[in-house]
């Protein structure tokens, strides 16, 4: 709730897929029903290893490594947000 008692939404961290973007995940979520996505809201970010022509990795063959710490800091007043990984299939 926020200060004035109104019930927040929950936020969600979407992460795309290796050779994907932001934008490419978000149009996939464009077929979800409206009732769903009114009462969510959604980060989209890029990973930081550009493949190729605007696509991105989140690993990379080089030996980089990268830690990713969610519990460092609250997003938005979320402490512990969601990941939403969609299936490579």
């Amino acid at each position: 709730m926020d200060s004035k008692g109104t019930l927040k939404k929950p936020l969600f961290l979407c992460l795309h897929g290796h050779g994907s973007n932001a934008t490419l995940l978000k149009d996939h979520f464009k077929n979800w029903p409206d009732f769903v996505l009114e009462k969510m809201d959604f980060v989209f970010i890029n990973a930081p290893f550009p493949v190729d022509d605007g696509l991105f990795e989140w690993f990379t063959t080089d030996e980089v490594k990268i830690h990713i710490n969610l519990q460092s800091e609250p997003l938005n007043g979320v402490s512990k947000p969601c990941l939403c990984v969609p299936n490579q299939h």
